[in-house]
């Protein structure tokens, strides 16, 4: 048997896997007809189909259209490229494709080989849909499976590489699991994309923080501060963020923290709390905590002692988390508590009910 047919023959069996869902087997043998024949367009072209099936659609475009460049001329390479696009819901590509194809001549071997879904460019538009990538990709950042969320990001920008908040979760994920230069990069992506941004501006100061680049990371967070002045979430991410500034470094940023909070109070009646008993109803004085990071964290030790030391005989303890997430670290905040609410996955008004009805009192 002479190279081509065997060449042939593997495709052959590639596809025949491929149409069985024997998605590692077809990999494999796309392999061995690549070994014979090292970037022919064709073993390329199966081979996109296989990745695109095991739900990697970027790499899968990007070996269509090496294809595609190999041999400009073939029908083959540019429905698939349709087609694939099509799914994707990027109707100016694959029509750009399917427009092309028409012109174009099949492959004298590989158009029968093609299953047909990836030949019909009109029933890729009826099932037509936006990536999964970034979704799962959020999913697993929640869960705090940071490794497996950079990949999922990856494939994702594989497919849309202008998409913002993709860099910006890439950039998250990739900090969380302490590649401070990589999510950087992400971070000044998501920020050139969407120049809107403030939490990424504050994600890159942070990520900056860790790597010592003091002054880069102030300019970050004063400019957050400058284009949302009146937010109390960057406010609080910068002063808690200053804390690691070197001694002077922190004090601009803490003048305006405490500023806001000023200006926040404005016509709010002080409460004085130096007398204050349980109602009628309740033998101890009730206090809430909702954070959405119970978990371990470079904080949890502040946290730990909070929840740890207070007086029990006085005090009842309220736990409210709005983290998906947990650890042993959730579980030792949770044996601090005397009552423990999971609230991650409630509306607002529906938690703030939830915390009336538990009579908590500060």
């Amino acid at each position: 048997m002479d190279d081509d047919e065997a060449y042939f023959g593997h495709l052959n069996n590639a596809v025949t896997l491929l149409r069985h869902n024997d998605l590692e087997a077809a990999l494999d043998t796309c392999t061995k007809a690549a070994a014979i024949h090292e970037d022919g367009p064709e073993a390329l072209c199966i081979l996109g189909l296989v990745v695109f099936q095991m739900g990697d659609a970027g790499r899968a475009i990007a070996l269509l259209e090496r294809a595609h460049a190999h041999d400009p001329n073939c029908s083959d390479y540019a429905n698939a490229l349709a087609v694939m696009y099509g799914k994707l819901g990027k109707l100016a590509e694959g029509v750009y494709y399917g427009k092309l194809a028409v012109a174009l001549k099949p492959h004298p071997r590989l158009n029968e080989l093609i299953p047909q879904e990836f030949r019909d460019y009109s029933s890729a538009l009826e099932t037509a849909a936006p990536s999964p990538h970034y979704v799962n990709a959020f999913v697993q950042f929640q869960s705090r499976r940071f490794d497996l969320a950079v990949e999922l990001c990856h494939r994702e920008l594989r497919i849309n590489e202008r998409h913002a908040p993709c860099y910006h979760l890439l950039g998250r994920s990739l900090a969380a699991l302490g590649h401070y230069d990589q999510a950087i990069d992400a971070l000044h992506t998501a920020i050139h994309l969407d120049r809107a941004n403030v939490t990424a501006l504050v994600d890159l100061g942070e990520s900056l923080l860790h790597l010592g680049r003091f002054d880069e990371a102030r300019v970050c967070h004063r400019r957050a501060i400058a284009m949302e002045p009146g937010s109390v979430d960057v406010h609080a991410r910068a002063l808690a963020a200053s804390a690691y500034l070197p001694a002077t470094g922190g004090r601009t940023l803490a003048a305006g923290g405490w500023a806001l909070r000023e200006s926040a109070l404005v016509g709010v009646e002080p409460v004085d709390r130096s007398n204050l008993e349980p109602g009628p109803d309740k033998a101890k004085i009730r206090i809430g905590y909702i954070s959405n990071e119970f978990y371990g964290t470079p904080d949890t030790h502040f946290v730990d002692a909070v929840l740890k030391f207070h007086d029990r005989a006085r005090f009842e303890i309220y736990g409210y988390q709005q983290n998906a997430f947990s650890d042993l670290s959730t579980t030792r905040f949770q044996s601090y508590a005397d009552q423990w609410r999971e609230i991650y996955d409630i509306d607002d008004d529906t938690a703030a009910m939830i915390i009336a009805g538990d009579g908590v009192d500060i």
